[in-house]
Parts: structure tokens; C-alpha cells; sequence
């Protein structure tokens, strides 16, 4: 026998929007982050970081800090995040019925071109001689 509970309600709809890029290079100054919360009572959020490498990554009136309480848009500074890695960004919402959802986005730091090698062939040819 399954026992099914219908309670009433229902949590907080979280949407983030998508971002520009997957890759983003450490100079490119700063990503901005959108949302939208909808729900039928109050609410309160936070948005965090899932498993970064660098603990203060949110930009809160020119300080970074590690989470930011009930704002919707965000902005990271992009040159204190490590080349190569990949952050998951989590916005999580609360209701006045203790009702919780969350959404994330994720996005990859570019890391710097490594060294390569070129190959031609063939090996010799003539200037001007396509044949």
C-alpha cells in the first residue's frame, strides 16, 4: 500500500534567465544575472555558489561577498574566478508557508590557450601552384 499526502500550495516558481555565453574570459569585466520569483504568499531568496573555489564571488555595493539575500538581478566579477573552472550559480526561494524551490545556471571560466603544433603537407611545394 502507497499512502499519497496532497498538501495545499505550492513553492515559489523560480525562472533565471539565460545567460549570453556558456564561456566567459576573466577580463570580460562582469556577468549579470536575471530572475523572476513568482508565488502566492511572500517570499525571501538567496542566491549562492554550488561548490566554488572562490568563496566571495557576488558583487554587493562594490564588496564581494559570498551570498546575496532577496535580490532578483546579480553581478559577478569575472577576473577573481579561476580560468577553466565551472561555477553553478543557485537561486533559492522560500516561502511564508516554509515552501522552497530552487533553479541554477551554470557558466565555464575560458582557460588560456596552451601551446600547439602545425603540421603541413605535403612538405614541399611551388608558390603560386595549387596542383
Amino acid at each position: 500500500q502507497v499512502d499519497i499526502e496532497i498538501v495545499a500550495g505550492a513553492p515559489p516558481v523560480i525562472s533565471i534567465a539565460a545567460l549570453t555565453s556558456a564561456k566567459y574570459n576573466t577580463d570580460e569585466g562582469f556577468l549579470s544575472v536575471k530572475s523572476t520569483i513568482y508565488s502566492s504568499s511572500s517570499y525571501t531568496s538567496v542566491w549562492s555558489a554550488d561548490s566554488s573555489d572562490v568563496t566571495s564571488l557576488f558583487v554587493d555595493s562594490g564588496s564581494y561577498v559570498s551570498t546575496l539575500s532577496d535580490q532578483l538581478n546579480i553581478v559577478i566579477a569575472l577576473s577573481i574566478l579561476t580560468e577553466g573552472n565551472t561555477y553553478t550559480l543557485r537561486l533559492t526561494a522560500t516561502d511564508s508557508e516554509d515552501e522552497s524551490s530552487y533553479s541554477t545556471v551554470s557558466f565555464t571560466i575560458n582557460e588560456p590557450p596552451s601551446s600547439g603544433s602545425v603540421e603541413v603537407s605535403p612538405q614541399n611545394g611551388f608558390a603560386l601552384d595549387t596542383s
